[in-house]
């Protein structure tokens, strides 16, 4: 692959959709839906991708990426210049099903006028009845993730000769989540001549490595520096010392919003995040769960419930981070560093989204504290630590949370140094024991036969 042609948000003054090149006509359809004027990743990414160009976009969760890559697919396909008699002239791959469902709404929206293209949503966790009967329509898009795509393409239910157009999005989760043999094999079988758009909320040096593999000449755009909380959520850092102090802190955080306010609550694994439900639920909280060990209708009804203002609070792991569009939320807690520091950024941005203002509340125990230093790396400066407001009590660690923090410590220091011997490492000063010689029993000869006992 060729370098990347860069350009970066000054270059393109540009506001307006329409002299973006988009139709009159998806004009209409934006305005209906309330959106007049293109978002940074968008005003970016839409001239070159009309253009032909392949394309990586680089640009923080929730800033419009989705709609940055369907505006010149779905233009394509409203002008009749696509073919999608013997399979979808698009194919946007995804790492999450809600992502998979999120992309399709959007989708349908800007073909709401248009019966004739029918498009097909591709996930695991539920069953391919309807989902065959989707492909059974002939639709021009398809969406989904890489494991069922792979399924129907090998049951010859998905034809993928005449894609024009592959999108991977999210393409850091994608290489994160471990789905690089899928899209390789899905590479092989696809058309030559296609149009390639790789979008990212990063572009570390893994994405850059697989992108050469997936795009011809790509044009590069980034519409903010990576890894960037924006400028509208405001972000507080408390230390806490235990998980009985931070359930104090949470209620006593959470009793001082509006009665109206909603909150994502992050865990660091869907333990944490069961018990943390059951305990609001037990104090009267108008909480819901979701995590990758719910079943798809659990988590469609969930996150219909938190839409819908039914549950206040959703309680969740970094499944949530990104690629769910759940706008005016004003709150995010966190109740430990994300395994994967990058995840703070994603997690702190399910609040201010679109320019709205928000607020970020991370609770950093004894075990992320081995952790700052590579927050602060993040954030382009070290957090301000906050102590506990007055009248939250603090309670004493149970010794084996307090053993727990030391592991998680160690850890941290052994991935940062393979040499680190950790604090339960036990040097042996003195020479090695001997092994206790075995005592073998002399072998007496008998006239039995061997497993028969005498006298019987």
């Amino acid at each position: 692959m060729a370098p990347a042609l860069e350009f970066m948000d000054e270059l393109l003054p540009v506001r307006a959709f329409e002299a973006l090149g988009i139709s009159r006509g998806l004009c209409k359809i934006l305005e209906q839906d309330g959106i007049s004027a293109p978002s940074d990743i968008q005003r970016l990414a839409i001239p070159p991708l009309l253009a032909g160009q392949d394309l990586i976009g680089i640009a923080p969760t929730g800033t419009g990426k989705t709609l940055a890559y369907l505006l010149p697919i779905v233009q394509a396909l409203r002008t009749g210049k696509l073919i999608f008699a013997k399979g979808p002239a698009a194919l946007i791959v995804v790492p999450a099903r809600e992502l998979a469902q999120q992309v399709a709404q959007v989708l349908q929206s800007l073909l709401a006028d248009d019966p004739k293209h029918q498009i097909a949503v591709l996930y695991g966790g539920t069953g391919t009845t309807a989902q065959k009967a989707q492909m059974d329509a002939g639709p021009c898009v398809v969406v989904g993730t890489p494991g069922r795509i792979q399924d129907f393409y090998r049951q010859e239910v998905l034809v993928l000769k005449q894609v024009k157009y592959l999108v991977l999005d999210e393409a850091d989760r994608l290489m994160d989540m471990g789905f690089m043999p899928q899209l390789r094999a899905m590479l092989e079988v696809l058309p030559k001549k296609r149009q390639n758009l790789l979008f990212s909320a990063t572009f570390s040096q893994r994405v850059e490595e697989a992108s050469a593999e997936f795009l011809e000449w790509p044009v590069k755009v980034q519409a903010a520096k990576q890894a960037t909380v924006p400028k509208t959520i405001e972000e507080r850092f408390y230390l806490v010392p235990n998980k009985a102090t931070k359930l104090e802190l949470l209620e006593a955080l959470w009793q001082q919003m509006p009665a109206d306010s909603s909150a994502f609550v992050f865990c660091r694994s869907r333990q944490d995040a069961n018990h943390l439900l059951n305990h609001l639920n037990r104090v009267g909280s108008q909480a819901v769960g979701l995590h990758a060990n719910k079943g798809q209708n659990v988590r469609t009804q969930t996150l219909e419930q938190f839409r819908a203002g039914e549950a206040r609070l959703l309680v969740t792991t970094d499944v949530t981070s990104r690629g769910l569009d759940i706008p005016a939320v004003p709150l995010v807690f966190q109740l430990n560093l994300p395994l994967d520091i990058r995840d703070y950024v994603h997690r702190t941005g399910r609040t201010g989204r679109a320019g709205a203002l928000g607020m970020s509340f991370t609770f950093i125990d004894p075990g992320d504290e081995a952790r700052i230093s590579g927050l602060a790396k993040l954030l382009g400066h070290p957090p301000t630590l906050l102590p506990l407001p007055e009248g939250v009590p603090v309670h004493e660690t149970p010794r084996a949370e307090a053993i727990d923090y030391e592991r998680i410590r160690d850890d941290v220091r052994k991935a940062a140094d393979p040499t680190f011997k950790g604090a339960f490492h036990e040097k042996r000063t003195g020479p090695k024991r001997l092994a206790k010689a075995k005592t073998v029993a002399p072998k007496v000869k008998t006239g039995n036969k061997p497993g028969k006992r005498k006298g019987k």
